[in-house]
């Protein structure tokens, strides 16, 4: 139910700058107001502008580029032992380096 009021909420703050910056207007107050359940009321102008669609693929008119590291998932990782008893002395890998067999 949460989640649902902050989605209904981001989308009326959307609908209403309407994807413009404007500078030139002075700042009014939003027209929407929370009832003390959490209830969101809009009135019938900001309900025109709200676009309701199913989630899926498509194409985006916008690139959003990003710095990123993929790496593995460390919790689901599995620790293998070697059947042989003794002690490692010496080390000359990292995780995440290529090692091949020999």
């Amino acid at each position: 139910m949460r989640v649902h009021t902050l989605l209904l909420a981001a989308a009326i703050g959307c609908a209403a700058c309407g994807g413009r910056a404007e500078t030139a207007k002075p700042a009014e107050p939003a027209p929407a107001a929370t009832a003390s359940d959490g209830a969101i009321t809009v009135d019938k102008t900001m309900l025109a502008s709200i676009k309701v669609a199913t989630v899926g693929e498509g194409e985006s008119a916008n690139m959003l580029s990003i710095a990123g590291k993929v790496q593995f998932d460390e919790d689901r990782v599995a620790r293998v032992l070697a059947p042989l008893s003794g002690q490692v002395v010496g080390l000359r890998v990292k995780v995440g380096d290529p090692v091949r067999k020999g």
